[in-house]
């Protein structure tokens, strides 16, 4: 049980420091396409909900706290509360729902992927929002779905099949490496 404890304290900041990495290999959009997105569902499927969960909010904390974490090494509140910002908020709500439907998506790679295809469109939903509301574009949504969420769809989903891909693999030698 305390072995189990130290493995967590490592196992979350250690994913969030893989989040942080892949959020720094960005294409600058007006909502910059990057590499967080796989960083968070490794975590999801690597650690769990639960720890996953932990890893996103820690991400989100360092930010805040003024570490350039986010994408384009940026960082600060600003970020939490500009346009895109409800767009990191969204990652909450991902992993949340990962945490939630956890217990099904165990079962088959291809639950995993919906379930966190699932998490991504509240994702979405959650950033839209907060990009339209703090546009003030709500009569354009149409035009903030295509900036916003369009482009973002396809690379989403290859980011969710190689992270539970690569989930498979790894899953058993890290459980392994644990267990000696």
């Amino acid at each position: 049980m305390k072995n189990s404890k130290i493995i967590s304290l490592v196992q979350i900041p250690l994913m969030t420091v893989i989040i942080v990495l892949c959020s720094w290999i960005c294409l600058p959009l007006p909502v910059p396409i990057t590499m967080q997105t796989f960083g968070i569902y490794a975590a999801l499927t690597l650690l769990g909900g639960k720890k996953g969960l932990c890893s996103v909010l820690l991400y989100i904390l360092l930010g805040a706290a003024g570490l350039p974490v986010f994408a384009g090494f940026s960082a600060g509140l600003y970020h939490l509360v500009s346009p895109t910002g409800g767009y990191i908020w969204g990652f909450v709500f991902c992993a949340l729902f990962f945490l939630f439907t956890e217990k099904y998506a165990k079962k088959s790679s291809s639950s995993q992927t919906l379930f966190l295809f699932l998490g991504t469109l509240l994702c979405y939903t959650t950033g839209t929002i907060w990009f339209c509301i703090t546009v003030g574009t709500l009569s354009s949504l149409w035009y903030v779905l295509i900036l916003c969420v369009v482009p973002f769809i396809f690379p989403d989903y290859l980011k969710i099949k190689l992270a539970v891909f690569l989930s498979k693999k790894l899953k058993p030698l890290i459980n392994k490496t644990i267990k000696e």
